[in-house]
Parts: structure tokens; sequence; C-alpha cells
């Protein structure tokens, strides 16, 4: 009913618009706008002052593609001064509901940006997250600047790629450079042997980059190993 609307009107659903009006008719979530829109408690003509009232304001202030810092997205802030745009991770940041993104495990150190959810909340993603791309190209709105000023946990969680020779042996030699050597916590490990090659992915938790920089040149340097290399987070 409301796209049908929205097209006799020339205008598209999109997920800005519709974020806009869940505000402006004071709902809570979409699914509460649609449920309304569909029991007929919401006057499509009122549907239509909204969207014209959004078309009077100033552009600035309903670009609703602008980078926003994560507070004013969330609080409905337009008056954002020059020191909200980015987000500042620490331990200290409490008024904002934000998670480090499972996909891509950004660790103290890493480039990252927020991403706004629909729900509410910012999920911190790594700027070389395998979604990057597609969320900044379809929800270029939602995106966050951000930026570590100090470490938001104790401990991060990396998954590494390794590979070398299948030998009796190598396995245990990298878990002791890792939890002896390193003294670093394993949170799982796989491995899978092929023709003389095993393959293996572990998690594990480090500090900051720096650490888990110091980790892979270990693990490296390990008799029979082939490559370590960081990938996002286990399937």
């Amino acid at each position: 009913m409301l796209i049908r609307r929205l097209k006799n009107w020339k205008y598209e659903l999109t997920d800005q618009l519709l974020n806009y009006l869940v505000k402006a008719f004071k709902y809570k979530t979409v699914q509460d706008f649609m449920r309304a829109i569909a029991l007929n408690k919401v006057d499509f003509s009122r549907i239509k002052e909204q969207i014209t009232l959004l078309d009077k304001k100033d552009e600035e202030r309903v670009d609703l593609d602008k980078e926003r810092s994560a507070e004013g997205f969330i609080a409905g802030d337009d008056d954002l001064s020059d020191d909200d745009d980015v987000l500042l991770i620490d331990k200290s940041l409490t008024n904002v509901d934000y998670k480090l993104a499972k996909c891509c495990n950004p660790i103290f150190g890493d480039d990252i940006f927020g991403f706004v959810a629909s729900m509410g909340g910012i999920k911190i993603h790594r700027k070389t997250c395998p979604n990057a791309v597609d969320m900044q190209t379809k929800f270029g709105y939602r995106i966050v600047k951000a930026q570590w000023t100090s470490a938001a946990n104790s401990r991060y969680q990396a998954t590494l790629k390794v590979t070398g020779v299948d030998d009796i042996g190598i396995v245990t030699n990298i878990s002791q450079v890792i939890s002896k050597e390193m003294r670093v916590k394993i949170r799982s490990m796989s491995i899978d042997s092929n023709e003389g090659v095993f393959e293996g992915t572990l998690t594990v938790f480090v500090d900051n980059t720096n650490s888990l920089s110091v980790l892979i040149k270990k693990i490296k340097n390990v008799k029979g190993v082939y490559s370590v290399s960081r990938i996002g987070a286990l399937n």
C-alpha cells in the first residue's frame, strides 16, 4: 500500500525515507509503522504532508546519506559539530551501543568504520572487511567514521589461516609458539590435511595489531610453515 502510494507521488521507498517516516509518526520500529498502515491507523494524507515537509527542509539537514557520528544518528541530532564527525572508540564510551563485527573481528590498531544497524546500535568493522564495499555502496547513509583512541577491550579475537608441511609435530610446535612463547590464548583450532600439506584455521586473543603481527611472524618462523595470513572470521 505504501509503495503504491509513493509511486503515485513519484517517490521511491528507500531506507532513508522509511526511517524518517517511522520517526515522524513516533513509532518505535519499522514493523510497528507497517502494521499501523495495514490496519489503516495512518492517514496517507499525513504521510504526504511529512514527505512535503522533508522536501522543504534545508538540503544540509535532510541529506540522509551524510556521514554522521553514532551519537547524532541514533539520537536524531541534526546539529552536529565537527568534533562529532568521528566516533571515538575507547573504554570510556558508554553512551553508544556498539559491538565489534564478527565478520571481520576488528582489533585495536585496525583502520575501522561504524555501521548503524536498522534496529539501532553500531557495528564496528575493519575497512578491509569483506562486506565493506557492499555496505558502503548500498547503505552509505549508515556509515559512521570511527577510530580508536585507546583499547576498548583487554583482548581481541583474531583468526589466522596457516599452511605448511603435513608433518608430525608441526601443529604442536605452532601451539607452543602461540601459548607458551607468546602467551596468547587459543580460542579454537581446526586442521585439515591433503597430499602432504596441512591447512589450519585458528582463532586467538591478542591485545592489538602489533602483537598480532609479532605472533604471525613467530608462526612463520616455525619449521615447515609455508604461510600465515589473517582472515575475517570463521564461517
